[in-house]
């Protein structure tokens, strides 16, 4: 009995070993591959943006009190120099004309006093004294001048209210902000470019504008710039685009989305490389990266790679990592590993 189990059991460990041996033995993994291709000479780029107010400013008092003329609402525009909220100016008002006074006395005595000084009645003493208060109660009536001034808040340019954050009658600090106030008649579109655009802004010499709310009409751009630094995410480069907002047919306003185009010639520095968007992979502990399969070895292994701009045909840029002429592995992703043998499907 006892032996019969021992063959049983040598029995299972044979068919287990044919079993490991044929798992060993499987066929290579199909795969399809294309060629790294080389884009044209000219590109055309195409990035989103989000619209901004071309100046966006909090507005508040510099003195305290409480306000008397605050009835405002949101989207209301008002022209550069206009009142747009008061501080109750009573007590302001009162300290002025007693300020007033003060100086008219002070400068009427110092007048008197350098007359005699000057005829060497007065000795140089009392000319300093008098001198002095002069000099102290002009600026105490032009500071109250100032402060009285300083109830009134006013447009620092033509702009819309863009928050309210008072209420009328409110007692409010001095600096505490009331209001947000935006300028709309440019617009600041932000977009972010990957590293090799950005080298080469020189080649940019025009940009459209299209938005999403309003498809097929181009805008130029009257201006723009690009950080000489990346953005917090430390991958890309800020474009900064103004263009003007003096359309008569639609209106343009700040968090608007769309695109921004133009043409960049390509730099002599590099390659710019294409390859099908689906042959790109990441991971983690790799980032971004695609097979490259050898044709000599026929194996294949990971390459890490960056990314440039999307391009039509659900094409990639690549700007570092590959050459011309490289073949990229397109599908069967999840059962490749690395100095894998592959068999390839496609021509």
């Amino acid at each position: 009995m006892r032996k019969n189990i021992f063959i049983y059991l040598a029995t299972l460990l044979a068919f287990s070993a044919c079993n490991n041996d044929k798992a060993i033995n499987l066929q290579p993994q199909m795969v399809s591959v294309e060629k790294v291709l080389q884009s044209e000479d000219s590109i055309r780029r195409t990035f989103p943006f989000i619209s901004k107010a071309y100046q966006s400013s909090d507005l508040s008092f510099r003195v305290g009190g409480p306000l008397t003329n605050f009835d405002l609402q949101a989207g209301e525009y008002y022209k550069k120099g206009e009142i747009i909220a008061s501080i109750d100016q009573r007590d302001f008002l009162l300290n002025k004309e007693a300020k007033e006074s003060q100086y008219i006395r002070a400068k009427a005595e110092y007048e008197r006093v350098k007359s005699l000084y000057e005829k060497k009645n007065v000795s140089a003493k009392i000319f300093d004294n008098a001198k002095a208060n002069y000099s102290i109660s002009k600026t105490a009536y032009e500071s109250a001048v100032n402060a009285l001034n300083d109830t009134r808040l006013t447009a620092p340019f033509n702009g819309y209210i863009q928050n309210v954050t008072a209420e009328a009658h409110q007692v409010v600090r001095a600096n505490q902000i009331v209001l947000s106030f935006i300028n709309i008649e440019q617009l600041k579109l932000e977009s972010y470019l990957p590293e090799n655009v950005s080298l080469n802004s020189k080649d940019i010499k025009s940009i459209k504008v299209s938005f999403d709310a309003h498809k097929g009409v181009n805008i130029s751009a009257s201006s723009w710039d690009i950080s000489k630094s990346t953005t917090s995410n430390n991958i890309s480069f800020l474009l900064t685009t103004i263009i003007d907002n003096k359309n008569s047919d639609f209106d343009l306003l700040g968090g608007m989305t769309g695109t921004i185009s133009f043409t960049q010639s390509r730099d002599l520095k590099y390659k710019s490389l294409l390859i099908p968007q689906i042959a790109v992979c990441n991971r983690p502990s790799i980032g971004t990266y695609v097979w490259l399969y050898n044709p000599t070895t026929k194996k294949i292994r990971t390459t890490p790679v960056s990314l440039g701009v999307l391009q039509k045909n659900a094409y990639v840029e690549i700007t570092k990592g590959l050459e011309e002429n490289d073949m990229v592995v397109t599908t069967g992703h999840n059962y490749l590993s690395d100095n894998m043998t592959v068999l390839i499907a496609n021509n």
